[in-house]
């Protein structure tokens, strides 16, 4: 299909080639586009909930199973004891460029049937793959204080434990709560709970609320957006010509 047109006296005709290859690539980058500035816009919300409520406000144990209470960010102390029989570790997690694992531990709550499970912080992995850290069990009645968040979010091709054996210590790739409960056979809360950076409990700790910034995600959202006008602007140049006398 061809358009001819003129502009300012001048004879142009304008080709369809790749229109819908062209239209596809645009659609899709300004999809992106989209994509990210809402996910800038879900950073700045999660900071700004973090900034209103950590060390601010507190919340009780019992309010965390409240399904129309958002407790996410809230401080909290308890006291109980760690389930030593049930450690995991969650795989592929670095420190200032060394790989480990981050340890979470069921953690029962005193006067409860129920349990939370701590993110303990991160320790260092073995070269051997089959030897997973040894973890000093915890037998005594301790008091912990930390800050209530949602299990961190994860993309896996595979399941929780990768096929291997469920034996504990257990090597997880994820962690996902839905999928904890039956196979830690315990009543777990909906949330984990970041251990205190100043609670002896723990390894190293340095909580995050945000690994990726919104300014990052608006960086990207101006890069999907400028692919898509470049590719718009690169089909017209490519698919515009102008008319000489030899055409006509």
């Amino acid at each position: 299909m061809i358009l001819r047109f003129s502009i300012f006296g001048k004879q142009y005709s304008f080709t369809f080639k790749f229109i819908g290859l062209t239209l596809f690539l645009v659609a899709l980058f300004s999809a992106l586009g989209v994509w990210q500035y809402q996910r800038a816009q879900q950073k700045r919300q999660l900071i700004a909930a973090f900034e209103s409520r950590h060390g601010k406000q507190s919340v009780v144990f019992n309010d965390l199973f409240k399904k129309d209470q958002d407790s996410r960010f809230y401080s909290i102390q308890l006291k109980g004891q760690f389930d030593n029989q049930h450690q995991l570790f969650l795989d592929n997690k670095t420190h200032e460029s060394r790989v480990g694992y981050e340890v979470y531990t069921p953690f029962q709550v005193q006067g409860s049937n129920k349990v939370i499970l701590v993110d303990r912080g991160w320790v260092s992995a073995s070269p051997d793959r089959r030897q997973l850290p040894g973890i000093k069990p915890l037998e005594s009645i301790v008091s912990i204080k930390g800050v209530i968040n949602a299990p961190p979010s994860y993309f896996s091709l595979g399941g929780i434990t990768e096929g291997q054996e469920k034996h504990f210590p257990l090597r997880v790739q994820y962690i996902n709560l839905q999928e904890l409960r039956p196979l830690l056979g315990l009543d777990l809360a909906p949330y984990v709970l970041w251990l205190d950076p100043a609670d002896p409990h723990g390894f190293v700790r340095q909580w995050k609320v945000a690994l990726v910034g919104p300014e990052k995600h608006i960086l990207y959202t101006v890069q999907w957006f400028a692919f898509a006008i470049s590719l718009l602007v690169i089909f017209g140049v490519l698919n515009l010509h102008k008319i000489t006398s030899e055409d006509i």
